[in-house]
This record gives C-alpha cells, sequence and structure tokens, in this order.
C-alpha cells in the first residue's frame, strides 16, 4: 500500500524564488528545474540521464560564455524562439547550437583579423595554411530569424518548423549526439569546435576507434548542419577518409532471431501469470518480431492502433522513423484462435494498469515504457526463458528473414517493415536459399 500511495502522489516541486540579479535568477532557474527532475528521478531513475545531459550542457555553455560572454545573451534568445515554435521537438536545440557555434565563430574570426599581415608583406595573394573555420549557416539562420521576428513575428514558428521538419526526428538526435560528442573532444585538446580541422581530427579519432562508416558519413552531415560545409580542401581529404574506411571495414549483418525464442518467451510469461512484466516484455518481443517493429514503433502504440477482425490483427504505425511528415504505415499480423500469445494478449490487457499507451510506464502511465527499459526487461526475460541474451533490434531482424524463409519476396518483407529502400533492408538479410530464391541444379 505504501509503494502504491508513492506512485499515486504527486511528486513535490520547487517553486523559482525573483531575484533581482540576473545571473543570481539564471542559477536560481537552473538549480529548480535540476532539483524537479531529482524528484522524478526518485520514481522513475530512468530519468538520471536525462538530468546528467543537462548538467553537461550547462558546463558546455559555460565554457562557450567565458569565451564570449554574448552566448548567454544568443542562448536566452533561442529559449524565446523555441518557445514560439509549432510542436517542434528538434528546432530549438537546432538553432540553439546554430546560435552557439556562431558566437565561437565571431570570437575566431576577430581575432584572426586582428592577427593579419600588413599589406606591404609580400605574397600576399598565398592562402593562409590554417582553414578558417565556418558559420555562415550560423549566422544566415539568426539573421534571418531576428529579421523574421521583427517584421512579421507570426511568420516565425513557420520558419522554425521549416528548419526542424528539414530532416527527421531521429536524423536530427543522431546530428545532435555526434556534435555533442565532437565538442567534448575538440575542448579536451584546446580545439575550436566549429573548425572544420577539428571534424577532420576527430574522424581520425574515429577511425582509429574502428568505427563505421555510418558514423563518420553522420559526423560530417551533422557538422555540415549545425556549422557550415568544409573547405574544398578538407572535404577532399573527408572524401579520401570515407573512401578507405569503405574499403577497410565491411557493413555486417543485423543479427537474426529464430521464431523459436519468441515461443519460449511467451511459454515462460504464461507459466507465471503473476509476473507482470515478464508478460509485458514476452508481448513486446512477439508484436516486434512479428510486424518488424523497430523499439520506437513498438514503444510508441497506444490502445487505439490496434484493430482486431477474425483472421487479422491492424497494426497502425504513426510515425515510423523514416516517416518525416507522420503519414503513417499499417502492417498486419495474422491471428490463430488457439495462439498461447494471444491468450496471453487478453491477459495482459486485464492486468495492465489503464493507460492510452500500450505499453505504459510503471511510475507514469501516462507516459510509454522507455526503450532502456524495455531492453533490460528483455535480458532479464532472456535469463528467466533460458534464452541467450538479444538485442530489442533483432526482434526485427528476425521476422524478416522468418517471412522470407517462408517464401515471402524481400519487397514485401521491404515494405511491411517500412523500409525506404531495398539497401536499408540488406543489412537485416543473410544468404539463405529462400533470401536467393532458390538454387540452379547442378
Amino acid at each position: 500500500l505504501k509503494e502504491l500511495l508513492e506512485k499515486v502522489t504527486p511528486a513535490p516541486t520547487h517553486s523559482i524564488p525573483t531575484l533581482t540579479r540576473t545571473g543570481f535568477q539564471r542559477q536560481v532557474e537552473f538549480n529548480c528545474s535540476l532539483l524537479n527532475e531529482l524528484e522524478l528521478a526518485k520514481r522513475d531513475p530512468s530519468r538520471i540521464d536525462s538530468i546528467l545531459e543537462t548538467i553537461k550542457e550547462r558546463n558546455q555553455l559555460l565554457t562557450m560564455a567565458d569565451k564570449n560572454p554574448q552566448v548567454l545573451e544568443l542562448a536566452d534568445k533561442a529559449k524565446t524562439l523555441e518557445a514560439l515554435s509549432i510542436g517542434s521537438s528538434s528546432g530549438g536545440s537546432a538553432l540553439m547550437q546554430l546560435m552557439m557555434l556562431q558566437s565561437l565563430n565571431q570570437t575566431t574570426d576577430r581575432k584572426r583579423r586582428a592577427a593579419s599581415p600588413p599589406s606591404h608583406q609580400p605574397f600576399r595573394q598565398r592562402a593562409s595554411a590554417y582553414v578558417p573555420a565556418g558559420g555562415k549557416k550560423g549566422t544566415l539562420v539568426r539573421d534571418l530569424s531576428s529579421t523574421v521576428s521583427r517584421v512579421e513575428p507570426t511568420l516565425l514558428p513557420i520558419l522554425l518548423h521549416s528548419i526542424s521538419g528539414a530532416k527527421a526526428a531521429s536524423t536530427m538526435r543522431a546530428y545532435k549526439g555526434s556534435m555533442a560528442n565532437l565538442r567534448d573532444y575538440a575542448m579536451e585538446r584546446g580545439l575550436d569546435p566549429s573548425c572544420p580541422t577539428s571534424l577532420v581530427i576527430y574522424s581520425l579519432k574515429k577511425i582509429q576507434e574502428g568505427r563505421a562508416l555510418s558514423t563518420l558519413k553522420i559526423l560530417s552531415a551533422a557538422f555540415s548542419h549545425y556549422s557550415d560545409l568544409p573547405s574544398p580542401i578538407l572535404a577532399h581529404i573527408l572524401s579520401h577518409l570515407h573512401d578507405s574506411t569503405r574499403r577497410k571495414f565491411s557493413v555486417s549483418h543485423h543479427p537474426s532471431i529464430p521464431r523459436s525464442n519468441i515461443d519460449s518467451f511467451v511459454q515462460y510469461a504464461s507459466l507465471h501469470p503473476c509476473d507482470l512484466l515478464s508478460t509485458r516484455t514476452a508481448l513486446g518481443a512477439s508484436l516486434s518480431f512479428s510486424a518488424l517493429l523497430r523499439v520506437s514503433e513498438l514503444l510508441s502504440l497506444r490502445w487505439a492502433d490496434l484493430q482486431w477482425s477474425s483472421d487479422f490483427l491492424k497494426i497502425s504505425v504513426r510515425r515510423a522513423k523514416n516517416d518525416q511528415f507522420a503519414e503513417g504505415r499499417d502492417t498486419f499480423i495474422s491471428i490463430e484462435k488457439d495462439s498461447l500469445t494471444l491468450s496471453l494478449f487478453h491477459s495482459y490487457r486485464e492486468r495492465v494498469v489503464p493507460s492510452p499507451w500500450l505499453f505504459p510506464s510503471h511510475s507514469h502511465p501516462d507516459r510509454p515504457l522507455t526503450s532502456d527499459t524495455f531492453r533490460k526487461d528483455l535480458t532479464l526475460l532472456c535469463s528467466l526463458a533460458g534464452v541467450a541474451r538479444i538485442t530489442p533490434h533483432q526482434l526485427r531482424a528476425g521476422g524478416a528473414m522468418e517471412s522470407i524463409s517462408h517464401g515471402v519476396p524481400i519487397e514485401a518483407v521491404q515494405r511491411r517493415g517500412r523500409w525506404n529502400s531495398i539497401g536499408g533492408i540488406a543489412p537485416y538479410i543473410k544468404d539463405t536459399v529462400e533470401s536467393q530464391g532458390g538454387a540452379l541444379p547442378l
């Protein structure tokens, strides 16, 4: 009863006092926001990672402000513009980072202009050996946003929404993570994160670590998106790095799992009806395997997205990873009347906490389960069911190979799994007789 009361009782909140000094007011606002997040983290430990990331970003902001005090003003302006954006989760952060990078570029550019050689020095037409930092994109976005907000403020949300909608949400998250790692690496070594030279050095570091070609391409694309295109010379060097990585490191296939693993999960959950966690994880694994769902698609499902008929279960994926405009896709699972999974599904619906989400969070039923929690639960279920440890993405790969083994054409599997191209599904397909359409006689 005590645990139940703790879950339903709202977490205490810390109000923000009003101070006269601007710097103190900013700090107390930041402290109170962290206190509120920590109160929630007591019930949902998965929030700790988000809190740590917030503190890291704060430290990066202070580091940049130490070089250029104008950074704090730009940060406030970016927050104001973000508040005006219409339902954008990535536009504000993208604009924030563009402004931060531009502030660094302005500081660096001023230093370089001051140190330029006098006009009487010979060989004035010879280019400098030090590649100047980019930042034209940051200047354009900031100036354009300021002009739009002054001339026609109602157009500013449309501008921000267009900037954020240019890339899929998952792409923007990958870009943000790559740029954060690049900034950390550059600052630790006294480099300018907005300088393309830092991009080349960090790319060399990733090659030394044996990272795949996709990591290098995402890094270069993120730098071009947030800062500016590298100079032709550095772009040529990056191209050579990518080409050599393509030859050296081959893309590995995503390991798949057999259908028997899913059956083991369902059987274990059926034998332990009181274990709601195992039941939830077994159903999630079965849905991901049969519908070729990404973990993000699985955990974003609502009860309203499921439509039952006599022979099929229709699952509506509201927004896939590569569905930039949220047009939605449908996928289908066949239903057998005596299916053990179907019985488990009905049992789960009777016992799960009321929520619009198919897989709600324990502590916050109004939110879906996080991918980290599902990954940990899947690892635990593998141990309990006597199955080798697997990842959520292997469920999708296993479903793809299972479909091909039953004679489903690769083009149909591509559509079922919501891959945009054959190149996207290729890493999931192994060389088998079925995937090659049979074999010729000897």
